[in-house]
């Protein structure tokens, strides 16, 4: 990060001061913030521009903690300015560009409680996890997904958008960067698209050899529900084929999926 802060500390950072060549750097922070919009408007290395209008967004967001007398227009220009950075961004996500993402929830959950003396609007808080999920961040798709799925800020439910955003989720692959929490989410996706398979929502076909597939992968990701939903559709399976000449659309592809033994 390139570190502006309204709280900066002169004296903690090692780098503002160098005893053994007699001179001291002192921290000036309105050139700071002309460095950093000069960076943000003109820089060639989008990163670095994105990490400007980070740092920038992030110090007039936060201005009301450090400085009380900032007003809402203040905080509202830290939200354009993280707008623009989303643009600038494109949609590949790296290490780089992780931060752009937690600044987005953060917009996101200001919109939806009115945080920060922000007007509550679930229609923008629905609009920016959109546009973390369009950055590949799998808890955001999740949660943007589910906003879709029960038409959470936006005009009327979308199952079948929700579970485009369920699959894109469910088939993501990791970075190696916080991977635990990106387990639970991937899990918890899987477990969605199992379910639009097993039960047909969404205009889904029922598919429950798909369904299978999915929660088994669910369940390698450590997903409790995913599971759940194995056992239950291998008690299905049991049943239906312990009744002779008993046929449910589906229910004959279940076993053997990936490896999974459901029916003894």
């Amino acid at each position: 990060m390139l570190g502006l802060s309204p709280t900066t500390n002169v004296s903690s950072n090692p780098l503002q001061t160098d005893s053994s060549a007699n001179y001291e750097i002192r921290f000036n922070p309105s050139r700071a913030y002309s460095a950093l919009r000069s960076l943000s408007n003109s820089c060639n290395n989008v990163d670095i521009r994105v990490e400007a209008s980070l740092t920038l967004a992030k110090a007039h967001m936060r201005s009301v903690s450090a400085c009380p007398e900032a007003t809402r227009e203040a905080r509202m220009f830290g939200v354009k300015i993280l707008s623009n950075a989303f643009t600038m961004c494109g949609s590949s996500l790296n290490s780089t560009l992780r931060g752009l993402v937690t600044a987005g929830r953060e917009v996101a959950g200001i919109y939806e409680t009115g945080g920060m003396g922000m007007s509550v609007s679930l229609e923008e808080s629905v609009r920016w996890m959109g546009r973390c999920a369009g950055l590949g961040d799998v808890e955001s798709m999740c949660d943007y997904a589910l906003c879709l799925e029960m038409g959470h800020g936006v005009k009327e439910p979308d199952l079948k958008k929700a579970f485009d955003w369920y699959l894109r989720a469910a088939a993501a692959e990791g970075d190696g960067e916080d991977e635990e929490e990106f387990l639970e989410a991937r899990g918890e996706a899987r477990f969605s698209v199992g379910e639009y398979y097993e039960t047909g929502k969404g205009g889904n076909p029922v598919d429950h050899s798909r369904a299978v597939m999915w929660y088994k992968r669910g369940a390698d990701d450590g997903d409790e529900d995913c599971e759940v939903g194995l056992r239950r559709l291998a008690d299905i399976a049991k049943i239906v084929k312990g009744i002779k000449g008993m046929n449910v659309d589906g229910v004959d592809g279940v076993d053997g999926v990936d490896g999974v033994e459901l029916v003894n």
